[in-house]
């Protein structure tokens, strides 16, 4: 009897998103949680648990909201008085482009690996969290006395575009996306470059050969070269649609598009289920 997988994905545009990078990993810790029932096969199926591209990286918006809430931030909010009123334009004002910055620390990423680690330790699931933007190196600062010598930028830092996998509490693969597809904004050229990795993501969960890609990446062939013979292929993105040509799965293999415009599951070239969240969908493997 063909074995099945079940099937969790949500897409949530990073750019417009307010909530918080404790908020970011509930939701996904929600969606681990809604697998585990036995399948069609009388087995506990593997439950693939996906976020799309960015979805943990700092959001102007997210940073705007923080801006609110602090001391000098809120004081500044009168609701009694409109013409007090801390505007949308006085903040983009005020934070400005060398105050902004969308990378999360390295610090967030250990953290990240900690909680996914911990959140795929039950049951029989695969987390892929998305990718996390974040700072592998902080840029070099100098201090001195005098007030033009403080905070002066000495080296840039490195910032990475990083997916995980995690699957019985283990950490299947750290993969950073190869290609440079202007991961970084006007504000965070002027204190990082972008490294971008030589490596591709393939692992195997029992019978199951499974690759992950990062958006960019797909057109470039790097799940492909690395393995063509995929059960599942999942691909990761911020505005990239899957090409059967660049699709490196076997014939009747599974494609699920993490993308954060919507989701989407594939065998074939035909859509199984799409939709902005996908909640335990069950999939008959062929």
């Amino acid at each position: 009897m063909p074995q099945s997988i079940v099937v969790s994905a949500i897409s949530e545009t990073w750019q417009l998103s307010t909530n918080s990078f404790y908020e970011r990993l509930a939701k996904l810790f929600r969606l681990s949680s809604s697998g585990g029932s036995i399948g069609k096969d009388g087995k506990v199926p593997l439950h693939i648990v996906v976020a799309p591209e960015y979805y943990f990286r700092r959001s102007p918006l997210m940073v705007i909201n923080d801006l609110k809430q602090t001391y000098h931030g809120s004081r500044g909010i009168d609701k009694k008085d409109t013409s007090k009123r801390l505007t949308q334009e006085m903040l983009d004002g005020y934070i400005g482009p060398k105050w902004v910055s969308t990378l999360y620390s390295k610090t967030d990423c250990e953290y990240l690996q900690s909680a996914m680690g911990a959140a795929s330790a039950s049951g029989n699931t695969l987390i892929i969290p998305g990718t996390i933007f974040w700072a592998e190196k902080e840029p070099l600062m100098q201090t001195g006395k005098k007030r033009s010598q403080r905070n002066k930028q000495l080296a840039k830092g490195i910032a990475r575009n990083t997916s995980f996998a995690f699957h019985n509490g283990n950490k299947l693969s750290t993969y950073n996306k190869n290609t440079d597809s202007h991961e970084l904004d006007d504000t965070d050229q002027e204190s990082f470059v972008f490294l971008g990795g030589d490596t591709s993501s393939v692992f195997t969960i029992g019978d199951l050969k499974i690759g992950v890609e990062i958006c960019m990446d797909h057109t470039h062939s790097i799940l492909k070269t690395a393995a063509n013979d995929l059960d599942v292929h999942i691909l990761v993105s911020d505005g990239m649609a899957p090409d059967r040509k660049f699709t490196a799965t076997r014939k009747g293999g599974i494609v699920i598009s993490c993308d954060s415009s919507g989701s989407a599951i594939m065998r074939d070239g035909s859509v199984i289920k799409k939709g902005m969240q996908i909640s335990g969908e069950e999939v008959e493997m062929e």
